[in-house]
C-alpha cells in the first residue's frame, strides 16, 4: 500500500472513530439528532478492520461536496451518484463493492445505489449493502462458497438476494 494511501486510510479511520464516539456521547445524553451522517460512522469503524483482517484491498470513496482550498469553495465530489461507500478487491482479483448503512437503515437504498450494486453483481462482483459486520460475513462466506464450487450464477443470484428491498423508484 502506497505512503499517502495509508495516510489518507488512517486519518478517515480516525474521523469515523471520533464521529463514533460524538454520536454515542449524542445518544447518551439523549440529546437530538441533527445530523444522521455520524451513525454510518459505527459501521465503518468496524469494517474497515475486517477487511484488512481479510486481506482485501479497498479505498473509501467520498461521494459528497468537500471543501477546496484552491477554490475557496465546497466542489461535489468525483464519484457518481450511487458510487458505493467501500471499493476494491479481493487477492484473487474479484471486485468488491460494499454500501455501508446505519445500523437498521438497510431500506435507505436509493434508487442509484441499488442500481449500482445490481450492476455490479450481474458482472462477477461481490457488491453488497450491510448495516454490519456480520452480515458481510455471512454474504462473504456463502458468496466465496458458492465461488469456490463453481457455481457463480449461483452466486451472482444469491447476492442479488441480498440486497435490500428495492427502493420505491424502482416498483419496489
Amino acid at each position: 500500500m502506497y505512503d499517502h494511501k495509508k495516510n489518507v486510510v488512517k486519518a478517515l479511520e480516525g474521523f469515523y472513530k471520533t464521529q463514533a464516539k460524538k454520536q454515542l456521547k449524542t445518544l447518551k445524553k439523549g440529546a437530538k439528532k441533527v445530523n444522521k451522517g455520524p451513525e454510518k460512522a459505527f459501521i465503518m469503524h468496524d469494517l474497515l478492520p475486517f477487511l484488512r483482517q481479510i486481506n482485501a484491498s479497498y479505498s473509501l470513496i467520498e461521494a459528497k461536496a468537500v471543501w477546496s482550498r484552491r477554490a475557496g469553495r465546497y466542489t461535489r465530489g468525483m464519484a457518481p451518484k450511487g458510487f458505493p461507500d467501500i471499493m476494491g478487491n479481493f487477492l484473487g482479483g474479484w471486485a468488491l463493492y460494499i454500501e455501508a448503512k446505519a445500523p437498521g437503515k438497510l431500506n435507505t437504498i436509493r434508487a442509484e445505489q441499488y442500481l449500482f450494486l445490481e450492476d455490479k453483481i450481474l458482472s462477477g462482483a461481490f457488491a453488497v449493502c450491510v448495516d454490519n459486520v456480520a452480515l458481510l460475513q455471512s454474504y462473504l462466506d456463502e458468496w466465496q462458497r458458492l465461488m469456490k464450487s463453481n457455481q457463480r450464477e449461483n452466486a451472482k443470484a444469491y447476492l442479488l438476494t441480498c440486497l435490500p428491498k428495492k427502493p420505491k423508484e424502482l416498483g419496489g
